[in-house]
């Protein structure tokens, strides 16, 4: 799951009344103190994944536009990175109001052993759950050929498009789609996270998973399941975005990658982002967001909010500054030049991270009974971009993987810049956990979203709580030097690619040149 949940808020406010106030604000070129061994630069060598890209994807990507998204120290070597989709998109949010139009050209080379007879898309917002919108395909082409458009599952969050000819082995197709989607208004529903929504307050357009997607394509079978109550529905690889946005000449536009043109005349202004390697592509529009800017190395961060949101977002950018230097030291370096954080109206979330993007629920820039919130949701929604943005897993089968890293890496910001509300978060995190273990049982930290979701509470304790919890014991167990060489190496072998608890164990043990088979299993995970 990618969102930090309303019931770690909840421990927080029990944390805010104990601890000390939040100390004064420091200089945004404040340096974290941590104990550091040499990182390399990023260059991913994958394991598991395939190692060779499809050409026809690069070239339909224009691999000089995707680089102009990333630090020129971090770009890839393309041909390594096991890249089979090039996205073109375009939307179409010119009539202001919750209802938008698009288009896409897929280029997509079968990258398994076996001929496709099929594709399946995933089109989210149509789940009433997590998203309670719309998206329809309207039309399937394949060189000017019809397909047949047949929506399947219960929430109709997937599209199956028979193919007129099977797709063999190191075959490319361009797929042309047009599609229409519809944003609830104000959330529509208690069920939904807000990601996927027009609030009529600005307005606000958030369009997480606004087009249709690409389902995982594992072993020459498409997966495809419903859309669960909690939980990350996006599981898939890396893929090329080119993207091109239409609004109403007032409005801003946010998205993953990087803006590198803004024209047009009149009413109507044209945007063109380069994504660069991105899991999904997040997008968001305003009339009303004002912009803060600052800068930290050679990427730029971006502060996106209303008016309302002013008073906190010195605040906000301290903490990012901050978490970027910090996550940077420990784990190595970020290959994104931009980051984007929105001050956004959520619903059951405080925050929610994309690729190059996050988002932080806007009810908690003005909140006084909870004062360490902001910073901490700040600094576990950027350090997703390195869990889940740049080192893959699935999030369906093994959600704690991503967000375990994300807890425990907060709580080492917290720990380099306010350790009496480190320990007293500690403290309360193994009492929820003991407390939910009293009432249910022990619980192993490798459980998928689906059997987690039918143990009330269980999944944000086990996932995030537990999940930090395992690795300070890791870290105890091995030392901090090589806790530290461990997820060096975990983030640099598996960027852009899908990472699983053995690749994890793998790691650790090499760093730590011992058996950690026996820890693992005590803490519920079997790689």
């Amino acid at each position: 799951m990618r969102v930090w949940m309303v019931e770690i808020a909840l421990v927080l406010l029990l944390l805010s009344a104990a601890c000390q106030p939040v100390p004064p604000p420091v200089a945004l070129t404040a340096t974290p103190t941590v104990i550091q061994t040499s990182i390399p630069p990023l260059q991913p060598t994958p394991t598991s994944q395939p190692a060779g890209s499809s050409p026809d994807a690069l070239k339909a990507c224009d691999l000089s536009l995707q680089a102009s998204a990333l630090r020129s120290s971090t770009v890839p070597d393309w041909s390594t990175l096991g890249i089979d989709t090039c996205y073109t998109l375009t939307f179409d949010l010119t009539s202001g109001g919750p209802d938008y139009s698009g288009s896409a050209r897929i280029s997509f080379t079968n990258p398994g052993s076996t001929a496709l007879d099929d594709l399946v898309l995933r089109t989210y917002p149509n789940a009433p759950l997590l998203y309670g919108g719309q998206l329809d395909v309207t039309t399937a082409q394949v060189n000017g050929i019809d397909l047949p458009v047949n929506v399947f599952l219960a929430d109709r969050t997937a599209v199956r498009l028979p193919l007129d000819q099977p797709l063999e082995p190191g075959e490319t197709l361009a797929l042309d789609l047009k599609f229409s989607g519809k944003l609830p208004i104000d959330f529509g529903s208690d069920q939904v996270y807000g990601t996927f929504n027009f609030a009529g307050n600005g307005p606000v357009m958030l369009m997480a998973n606004a087009y249709p997607l690409l389902a995982l394509l594992e072993d020459g079978e498409w997966g495809a399941d419903p859309v669960l109550p909690e939980g990350d529905a996006v599981f898939s690889r890396i893929a090329l975005y080119r993207v091109e946005v239409r609004v109403p000449a007032a409005w801003q536009v946010v998205s993953s990658g990087r803006e590198v043109s803004r024209t047009g005349s009149g009413d109507r202004a044209v945007i063109q982002i380069a994504g660069g390697p991105l899991r999904e592509f997040m997008l968001a529009a305003s009339p009303a967001f004002e912009l803060e800017r600052t800068l930290w190395e050679d990427i730029t961060i971006n502060h996106w909010g209303q008016p309302e949101s002013e008073s906190s977002r010195a605040e906000v950018m301290q903490a990012a500054v901050e978490a970027l230097s910090l996550f940077s030291q420990t784990f190595g370096p970020l290959p994104y030049n931009e980051l984007d954080i929105i001050a956004a109206p959520l619903n059951n979330a405080s925050g929610v991270e994309y690729p190059g993007l996050i988002l932080v629920g806007e009810s908690l820039y003005n909140s006084r009974s909870l004062p360490h919130i902001l910073p901490m949701v700040t600094a576990h929604e950027i350090a997703h971009q390195w869990w889940y943005a740049v080192v893959g897993n699935d999030v369906l089968q093994h959600p704690w993987l991503d967000e375990s890293l994300a807890t425990y890496s907060a709580q080492l910001y917290l720990l380099n810049h306010d350790p009496v509300f480190y320990r007293g978060a500690l403290r309360e995190f193994r009492k929820q956990v003991t407390d939910l273990e009293a009432e249910i049982g022990v619980q192993p930290l490798d459980q998928s979203v689906a059997d987690l979701s039918n143990l009330e509470r269980a999944y944000a304790i086990v996932a995030y709580l537990k999940g930090n919890l395992f690795f300070e014991a890791l870290r105890e167990e091995i030392g901090a030097t090589e806790f530290n060489a461990a997820l060096q190496a975990y983030y640099r072998e598996n960027s852009y690619q899908i990472a699983s608890p053995a690749d994890l164990l793998e790691s650790f043990e090499f760093a730590c040149t011992c058996d950690l088979n026996e820890l693992f299993s005590e803490w519920g995970v079997q790689p």
